[in-house]
């Protein structure tokens, strides 16, 4: 709960899930005054609470794509 309190519903609690972007999370996580993990570990809490909204279908209009954190040496980031 700590995660979702002190970071993410003062952020994103405004929004309609259909709103959230990738471009907006991942810029607002590169503006986070956090270690990466930390970061990590915010953008893997998001992209749980969307993949359960997805299954409880609370949105169907949720267009939200996850890169790969750590692309291999030859694959990079498509979003």
């Amino acid at each position: 709960m700590g995660y979702l309190k002190t970071w993410i519903v003062p952020k994103w609690g405004g929004y309609k899930l259909s709103d959230v972007r990738t471009v907006a999370v991942e810029a607002w996580l590169g503006t986070l005054p956090l270690a990466n993990g930390t970061r990590a570990k915010l953008r893997n809490l998001l992209h749980a609470l969307f993949n359960h909204a997805i299954r409880w279908e609370f949105s169907t209009a949720i267009r939200l794509r996850w890169c790969d954190s750590r692309p291999s040496e030859d694959e990079r980031p498509t979003c």
